[in-house]
């Protein structure tokens, strides 16, 4: 089960980041993320050098947030129907659909949301804006585990 939801999740996120790559340009013409897609992971600032995407999967009715780096690095976000404000619980039960996800880089390590809390303040389905903490254990070693907190993500929404 777990190996078949980490294989959706990184289909889906592969589909959202090659449909809807989208920047901010700043003053010397580069390609640069939004200052507010950020988090710590393990106590260490981190801030996405990819743009920032999020989607709306009007057949599977869920809306997924990606952040990633450089270095093959990302985090994802899983909350299920039409983007919408609120604050949801991530990861804590078995069944909850509301899940997500942290690949570390260097060693495609996979983490799976175990508790967390994700504040949506701004959503449409064109626009989603929020806030998220988390913890997350590794598939591979139950006692690997991040701890993400200050996460936060501005990003356009793609509706697929």
């Amino acid at each position: 089960m777990r190996s078949t939801r980490s294989l959706l999740f990184v289909a889906l996120f592969g589909v959202s980041v090659f449909a809807g790559c989208s920047s901010t340009t700043s003053s010397n013409g580069g390609s640069t993320p939004a200052a507010t897609n950020a988090a710590t992971i393990n106590g260490t600032v981190w801030t996405p050098d990819v743009p920032t995407t999020a989607a709306y999967f009007t057949a599977g009715a869920m809306t997924q947030v990606g952040l990633f780096d450089s270095k093959s690095q990302m985090l994802q976000l899983v909350l299920p129907g039409a983007p919408k404000t609120g604050t949801f619980t991530v990861g804590a039960t078995t069944g909850n659909p509301f899940t997500g996800q942290f690949v570390k880089g260097t060693t495609k390590t996979q983490y799976v949301i175990t508790s967390g809390t994700v504040i949506v303040s701004a959503a449409s389905t064109t626009h989603i804006t929020g806030t998220f903490n988390f913890h997350a254990t590794s598939l591979a070693s139950s006692s690997d585990s991040v701890v993400v907190t200050n996460g936060s993500f501005d990003s356009a929404v793609i509706t697929q």
